[in-house]
């Protein structure tokens, strides 16, 4: 019968179904620079790409992973898309990071000291995490 190679050829077109949802533990880690947009009048653009460059690869450098930006605004978690044991201490890190580099933040960039202040929380909670179809 010609039906059973084309019903074969099928499961290769249908996609496998996306992991189901899970609840997981996680951290999710907010910063927001204190007076931004008065700020970033004054700077450069390339200025203000580094300025916010410089904290999500301190978040990123922690394990953390920046979920969404808008402006200085950034979301980061820790716990996705990997559990690790210490994702809350290194939330707290990544946190205090931003907070004491960013002194010499302001000398790099011709800044006067305590011009650029920071806002962070960190939040520890249960998510419903969901995936999108290749796994991430």
């Amino acid at each position: 019968m010609r039906l059973r190679p084309f019903l074969a050829g099928l499961h290769a077109v249908i996609p496998e179904p996306p992991r189901p949802a899970e609840r997981r533990l996680v951290q999710v880690v907010s910063v927001d620079l204190v007076g931004f947009t008065s700020l970033v009048e004054d700077l450069d653009a390339e200025d203000v790409a580094l300025l916010q460059e410089h904290y999500f690869a301190l978040v990123a450098a922690a394990g953390g992973q920046v979920e969404k930006y808008i402006g200085d605004a950034v979301l980061a978690t820790f716990g996705l898309p990997v559990l690790r044991p210490d994702d809350a201490w290194a939330a707290v890190r990544a946190g205090l990071a931003v907070v004491e580099s960013l002194a010499g933040l302001e000398s790099r960039l011709g800044l006067t000291a305590g011009t650029v202040r920071a806002r962070v929380g960190v939040h520890t909670g249960e998510v419903v995490v969901t995936w999108a179809a290749d796994g991430t």
